[in-house]
Formats: C-alpha cells, sequence, structure tokens
C-alpha cells in the first residue's frame, strides 16, 4: 500500500494544464479495490519484450466530485535483454480518469517530472497525467507523484463563490437565448442547463447569504457605510446610530461615542460606546490628569476635558454633541472657546480641552470628535460655536 508519508517529502508546485494533453497509449489492465474511506486503490502493470510498467496510487473519484486528488507511485523498466546494448528507450506512462464537468479546472502537482492536463470536449473531461524517462537497458526508474484537480462548479453566474436562487434567476433571463447560463454550449439556454445549475446548488461556507440586517435602511451607520453612500442610516437625522455631520467629511479621523452611565461626574471609557467612522488613528482613552483617572470630566468648573491616543501637536479639531438627532453643541480649534492640543503635561495630559462646557454631560448625548492632521481646507471650517 502506497504511504501518504512520501508526499512530506516535497516541495508544491502549480503546474498550469496544458493546452493539448498527452495522445493514448496502449492501455493495460489493472486491479481497483475501494477502501473503507471511499478511496480508491489501484494496482496492476503490462510487460512485454521491450518494457515493463507497473502502477499502484490511490484516487477519491467516487467520493468527491469536485476536488480530484491522486498520488502514489509508477516503475517504468527498459526490459531489453540485451545489459550491453547502448541503445536507450523512452519507456511511456498515461493515466486517463473521468472527472466531473467544470467551467475552469485548476490543476497542482508536486513535481515537474509528470504533465496534468483536463481534456474536456464539450460533453465529458478526463484528467490526464503522463510521465516517461529515457532508460539504459535493464535500468529501472520510480516516479512518485501528487497530483489534484480542483473543479469550478457550473452554475455560479453572478461569480460570488454560491449557486442559489440569485443565479437561477440570471439563468432565466437568459432562457431562450445564448449566453453564460449555457453550460452545455448547446448554443440556446434551457431545461438541461438549469439542470446543471440545480445539480451544482451550493450555499455553504463562504456562500452563506449576507445577514439581511445589515444594509443601507437598516438604521445603524455600518462600517462600509458613511453620510454620502448612506444618508438614511449615516446622516443627521437619518435615524442612524453612525451619522456624522456632512460638512466635515474630510477629516482625517472620525469617532463617536455615546455616554451610557458616569458617577459622581466621572466618565470612564468603559461608560460609553464607542463608533470608530473613519480614519483609526485616533482613540479614546482614560487619561491622568492632576485631578485622577478620568476620560471625560469638567475641570475647575469651566473646563470640559477629553482623553485621547493618537494625537499630534498640529491637530485640527471639531467637537460635536448631539441629543437625538439635533446638534446641542459644537466648539473647534478656531471657534470662540476654542479646542487646545494635548500639552502631555501633569495637568491636561492626554486631552483635548476647552471651555466654556458646550453642553452639560448628560446619558445618552452622542459626542463626535472630527480630527484633521493638518488644518482643513474647507470653506465650512471653522464652525460657529454651539452652546
Amino acid at each position: 500500500m502506497f504511504l501518504l508519508l512520501f508526499l512530506l517529502a516535497y516541495k508544491s508546485k502549480d503546474i498550469f494544464a496544458q493546452e493539448v494533453c498527452h495522445p493514448e497509449l496502449v492501455p493495460f489492465e489493472v486491479h481497483r479495490l475501494q477502501l473503507e474511506d471511499g478511496w480508491l486503490h489501484t494496482t496492476g502493470g503490462m510487460a512485454n519484450e521491450s518494457r515493463v510498467i507497473e502502477v499502484d496510487y490511490l484516487d477519491n473519484r467516487r467520493i468527491d466530485v469536485f476536488e480530484f486528488i491522486c498520488y502514489g507511485s509508477v516503475t517504468l523498466t527498459n526490459a531489453n535483454p540485451d545489459l550491453d546494448s547502448n541503445v536507450g528507450r523512452r519507456v511511456k506512462f498515461r493515466q486517463s480518469v473521468p472527472i466531473n464537468r467544470g467551467p475552469d479546472y485548476t490543476i497542482f502537482t508536486d513535481t515537474n517530472e509528470i504533465d496534468v492536463c483536463v481534456q474536456d470536449d464539450g460533453e465529458t473531461a478526463n484528467v490526464i497525467m503522463y510521465t516517461d524517462e529515457r532508460l539504459e537497458p535493464g535500468e529501472s526508474h520510480t516516479q512518485e507523484f501528487y497530483y489534484s484537480v480542483t473543479i469550478d462548479r457550473f452554475g455560479d453566474l453572478n461569480g460570488d463563490g454560491c449557486i442559489n436562487s440569485v443565479d437561477l434567476g440570471l439563468l432565466f433571463v437568459e432562457w431562450g437565448g445564448s449566453g453564460a447560463a449555457d453550460f452545455n454550449s448547446d448554443g440556446m439556454v434551457g431545461a438541461y442547463d438549469m439542470g446543471i445549475l440545480l445539480a451544482n446548488w451550493y450555499e455553504h461556507g463562504d456562500c452563506e447569504e449576507p445577514d439581511p440586517g445589515s444594509f443601507c435602511g437598516d438604521g445603524t451607520c455600518d462600517p462600509d457605510e458613511n453620510n454620502a453612500i448612506c444618508p438614511e442610516d449615516c446622516a443627521p437625522g437619518g435615524g442612524g446610530d453612525g451619522y456624522y455631520s456632512p460638512e466635515w467629511e474630510s477629516a482625517d479621523d472620525i469617532l463617536a461615542f455615546t455616554i451610557d452611565e458616569f458617577v459622581n461626574g466621572v466618565i470612564l471609557v468603559e461608560n460609553v460606546t464607542v463608533e470608530n467612522l473613519k480614519g483609526g488613528t485616533i482613540d479614546i482613552i482614560d487619561d491622568t490628569g492632576n485631578s485622577g483617572t478620568k476620560f471625560l470630566h469638567l475641570f475647575g468648573g469651566q473646563w470640559q476635558v477629553l482623553g485621547v491616543s493618537g494625537w499630534s501637536p498640529l491637530d485640527t479639531w471639531v467637537v460635536e454633541v448631539f441629543n437625538g438627532d439635533v446638534m446641542v453643541g459644537r466648539t473647534s480649534s478656531d471657534s470662540s472657546g476654542p479646542i487646545f492640543n494635548p500639552d502631555g503635561s501633569t495637568n491636561y495630559g492626554n486631552s483635548i480641552y476647552w471651555k466654556p462646557q458646550i453642553e452639560p454631560f448628560q446619558i445618552g448625548n452622542r459626542w463626535v470628535l472630527y480630527r484633521w492632521i493638518d488644518e482643513p481646507d474647507i470653506p465650512e471650517y471653522p464652525p460657529s460655536r454651539v452652546n
């Protein structure tokens, strides 16, 4: 019995199928035994006055219709009895196995010493493996091999990896005419092609339908949505939870948080729900200044202080506060009562800060931070202060 262990000794290599497969050779009889796991074990050979061929290989043709795998060995011998002769002979072996048809095939093999290709005449398909060796009289050569053929499935008309109702609908659009759904290449899309699609129906793994709750208009501003492409979810007043003001779309980073709770006027990062809407360079942090560890707090009765990471000394900021879809507070680096950048000291540490406060801290209010790495070049900036 051929062992799998030899496979581990080879370096894998991709081989492209030949455009024309090697022609047929004289066939010989083999013995096939189906193993308990469904694999087929083939042994056999032929011998005449000029050559001897012995084969021993396993394949999965009876258990997998979309990935054919074969591994084993073939021993080739120049059987010329005149050992003193200097006449060498090229001994050849060709294997042909019927496989399922598909629109395309991906071939993989572990050695350059074999050729593998798929012979597809439009009705049937066979994988062809070929090897040969020039041998001196009495010389033998054993070629070990491993190869696989991955068969694309007929039916995936929209290229999403699934074969499902979407593809069936596309087939009906082409019904009676020619097109991509003409899987049997008879010039017309019809019942035979629909049968092929239904036989290949596939909705597993990567082919699962997308979550129907994640789409524009579902009330949530998802990571792949923004004000421009989905104002229903992301624009102020749109009803979604990820909205921000579209005039600040040019910001390098946009981050929002909603206050969930606070105790004795102290708000930590764990007390808010954060939304990273753009960029991802900045974040919010519990900063340690001279008033203790806090994320968002009122300092000295007039300074609002907000802990951030990822800042630089040249940053420009806009901060807005929303109560529902109504903006109730706003300031910027160049508004009256401007935002100051962190000073890294024990006083304000890694926090931006401004006075007077633009809106008292309230549970449920949504704060949105816009950060430009340099000064924004847009006519809307700087905005007027709202408090």
